[in-house]
């Protein structure tokens, strides 16, 4: 009687036991959540998008923020599924008919996401924009570099799944966002017209003696002049456009004289050790020589999520969130840039201080020197990527987040010494940089900067979570 006193109780431990260890052991076909994943596959497909678009001629600077943002949101649509606590775009965008996943279907999230970034970035890092330099660097066309790549990380996947019909519903989940997203995306006309052209030859620039014109390193036509009316994804029309410039003034008392003074006086007769070595740190003006400023700021960020340890949710929220906000920046940018068409210092200083001076920007692949970008000075394109991008990544990280940021740690062609950064310092240094590279006046940056922070407080404000 004792032993039958007894068994009733060991029997229901070890239901108990059993059950519990049920719940723990990991199926291919469990349902994991996002956050149960490394951020690797984000990682690893942001550095190749950094490697790629270092290569991709006309890309910067208003294409490749527009591809981070929608690569960006579909990827962070691919995991929303395993992402409880975040909210869904579906119906938030006119047009975008997002899929719906298999209810209770188990998906494998790196596999989901390998699919749809491979799809995406086929479809924005086109052969066509690849320079002969990048084909020596990379030793073949984009397209190729994408599916290679892609298919290390499919065997790695496969192998971790371990599970046919899982696998192959991720894939199909993958690629279906992505065909979502990118269609989305071709409906954006003036989208469109900037992935598949910089340049628009009916487009008359006004004249005025304080009006941009292109000098003698720049092409025929300005770069982007449509840019501001490209899509975007949290302002509005009227949050596009920088409150104004300085007034016009040649009188030596002026605030825009000393401006110029400021930027001539750094660059005559040579820059600083200091000013040189910032100058040039945040450049990223020259294709083939580093990416582009606005994915510049996702190389930032992926530093910031490698130091973290951050999930894969958190890497995917950052680099949705990071993407909208640099496409939103770079729209609002040019917007004010071909509303105000404001002269670049060099004009400045030629017609009222030097005629002999030039910018300091310079090629050091085909030794150009004095170069100033093809498009008007007001606001700053950097400052306003700089302005939005830090902004974002303190509202995620805080500000007190620190890194020596190795962007161009393994640059021979100019001091990419790693340099200390947190997103207010990095916002800063990334905007005034443009005075002693002769290229901004100050006025340009500081406004650039308002205008990217604006931008990232609409993004911000989105209900990203429940």
């Amino acid at each position: 009687m004792k032993f039958k006193g007894l068994f009733l109780p060991i029997l229901a431990l070890i239901v108990i036991l059993g059950g519990s260890s049920c719940k723990k052991k990991t199926t291919p076909e469990s349902f994991l959540e996002v956050k149960e994943f490394s951020a690797a596959t984000t990682l690893k497909w942001h550095q190749k998008f950094l490697e790629i678009e270092r290569y991709a001629d006309g890309m910067r600077p208003i294409p490749a923020p527009r591809a981070l943002a929608y690569i960006g949101l579909a990827a962070y649509e691919v995991c929303i599924p395993g992402m409880p606590a975040y909210n869904s775009f579906k119906g938030k965008y006119y047009g975008l008919n997002l899929p719906t996943a298999e209810s209770g279907k188990a998906i494998h999230w790196p596999s989901a996401l390998n699919a749809c970034y491979k799809d995406l970035y086929l479809k924005f890092l086109t052969d066509n924009k690849q320079t002969p330099e990048g084909l020596v660097a990379l030793k073949m066309p984009f397209s190729q570099y994408i599916n290679e790549f892609a298919a290390t990380q499919e065997e790695t996947n496969k192998a971790e799944v371990n599970n046919d019909e899982v696998y192959n519903r991720s894939v199909k989940w993958g690629k279906d966002v992505a065909a979502a997203v990118w269609a989305w995306s071709e409906t954006d006309a003036f989208g469109v017209k900037a992935q598949n052209s910089p340049f628009d030859p009916s487009h008359v620039m006004p004249t005025g003696i304080d009006k941009w014109v292109k000098t003698n390193d720049n092409g025929q036509y300005p770069m982007f002049p449509f840019g501001g009316r490209v899509r975007t994804f949290a302002i509005s029309e009227s949050d596009k456009l920088c409150p104004p410039p300085l007034a016009w003034s040649t009188d030596q008392r002026s605030q825009l004289y000393a401006q110029a003074m400021e930027v001539y006086a750094a660059n005559t007769p040579k820059l600083s050790y200091e000013d040189q070595w910032i100058a040039e740190f945040w450049s990223d003006d020259l294709v083939n020589l580093t990416f582009s400023p606005p994915p510049r700021l996702i190389a930032v960020a992926l530093q910031f999520i490698e130091k973290q340890n951050s999930s894969l949710e958190e890497a995917i929220y950052t680099c949705a969130k990071l993407g909208m906000a640099l496409n939103d920046a770079g729209v609002a940018c040019w917007h004010s840039k071909f509303y105000y068409n404001i002269l670049r210092p060099e004009q400045y200083i030629k017609a009222y201080i030097d005629p002999t001076w030039e910018p300091h920007l310079t090629n050091p692949y085909n030794g150009q020197n004095g170069i100033t970008p093809n498009f008007p000075a007001f606001p700053s394109g950097h400052s306003t990527f700089a302005g939005a991008g830090a902004d974002i990544l303190e509202n995620i990280f805080g500000n007190n987040f620190e890194i020596f940021d190795q962007c161009h740690a393994n640059q021979t062609l100019f001091n990419g010494t790693p340099r200390f950064i947190t997103p207010d310092i990095m916002k800063v240094e990334d905007a005034t940089s443009r005075i002693p590279l002769g290229v901004h006046f100050r006025m340009d940056c500081e406004k650039g900067i308002a205008l990217g922070e604006k931008v990232a407080r609409r993004v911000n404000a989105i209900k990203w979570k429940k």
